[in-house]
């Protein structure tokens, strides 16, 4: 049943046969439903297995996706979810049922400011070391732009460890400590650069898996 709404010739939402219309941030927006009862095809299969793992990928660093993609979605009928699920949706690899995320070209960050040159990420037994180039010479960046890292850990209980601190890119190294009593084998690294009033940020940038587990025993 649709519901009448806003103005005497109707702007209707709800369900219609098989649309369902209804408001999203402010604009009204369909959607077709149904259920097909043809068995799926293996590109079928690998397109829901695809979108499956991103969806998963996405929840353990909503936290971070939430800050990378405002800018993105920001005057769009789209949230950050949604934007990040559309800049990585071909970041897919293989066929149904070995389907993978690759996660060296992942975007967990996205916007306007240029990435930062000759980012690198080391393992050292006091923890981990981040250098960067901390000159500030293209437009959109600032010496007073803050770092920010992420570190996923695919398959463990303890998924992200977000590091958010006021390192700032004029400094152009930093070291993290690590839990030593953490249990977190391997983990996947991203690094961005945001602007101290958040009005800008930068793609982040993809510096590796390391072993975390190996420097923190």
């Amino acid at each position: 049943m649709a519901i009448v709404t806003k103005s005497h010739l109707g702007t209707f939402t709800g369900k219609i046969g098989n649309m369902v219309i209804y408001q999203l941030k402010g604009q009204i927006v369909s959607r077709a439903i149904g259920k097909s009862h043809k068995p799926a095809t293996i590109n079928q299969k690998t397109s829901r297995m695809a979108i499956e793992k991103l969806n998963h990928f996405f929840r353990d660093i909503k936290g971070y996706i939430n800050v990378g993609f405002e800018l993105e979605a920001k005057g769009t009928t789209s949230n950050q979810f949604n934007m990040a699920m559309r800049s990585n949706r071909l970041h897919i690899k293989g066929l149904y049922p070995e389907v993978e995320i690759e996660f060296a070209k992942m975007l967990v960050t996205k916007g306007l400011m240029p990435v930062v040159k000759n980012a690198k990420a080391k393992i050292l037994t006091s923890g981990l070391k981040v250098t960067w180039d901390n000159q500030s010479a293209e437009k959109g960046m600032r010496q007073d732009d803050q770092l920010m890292l992420l570190a996923y850990f695919p398959g463990t209980i303890i998924k992200t460890r977000i590091f958010t601190t006021e390192v700032r890119r004029a400094e152009g190294r930093y070291t993290f400590k690590l839990n030593r009593d953490a249990v977190m084998p391997k983990a996947h690294l991203y690094l961005s650069f945001i602007s101290d009033n958040r009005k800008i940020i930068s793609d982040s940038q993809y510096l590796g898996e390391i072993s975390w587990d190996n420097a923190a025993k």
